[in-house]
């Protein structure tokens, strides 16, 4: 079998362009909640509910964090609709290694030195 190499692949883009309240008004869908519904259990009326899918009413932090906790999702989903992680999520990653690499010698090392040691020279 060939092996499939992921150099020869390109990330794919976001499909749609979403707002806060079109995400609001899908994740409500997906967890099959009726306005009202999400609206009790968020500690909201169903006319907020409302204004805030159609884009008339902003939903704010504060919103967020109810509407999440409600549907069960972290806030920034809503928030923050066509955020892109894989972007974002390279960078802490690799300061996350080169942390551990760094903390996990025993004795205390200067960083040329270090370098010439993860080199191999």
């Amino acid at each position: 079998m060939k092996r499939i190499r992921t150099a020869n692949f390109v990330a794919a883009k976001d499909s749609i362009a979403m707002s806060p309240g079109e995400a609001l008004a899908t994740l409500r869908r997906l967890q099959e909640m009726t306005q009202s519904e999400l609206a009790e259990s968020a500690g909201m009326t169903q006319a907020n509910i409302s204004s805030m899918e159609s884009g008339r009413q902003q939903i704010g932090r504060d919103r967020a964090i109810a509407l999440a906790t409600a549907l069960r999702v972290h806030p920034a989903v809503i928030m923050f609709p066509n955020y892109r992680v894989a972007s974002a999520a390279r960078r802490p990653v690799r300061s996350l290694r080169r942390s551990y690499r760094l903390r996990s010698t025993t004795k205390r090392t200067s960083k040329k030195a270090e370098r010439g040691v993860l080199r191999g020279s």
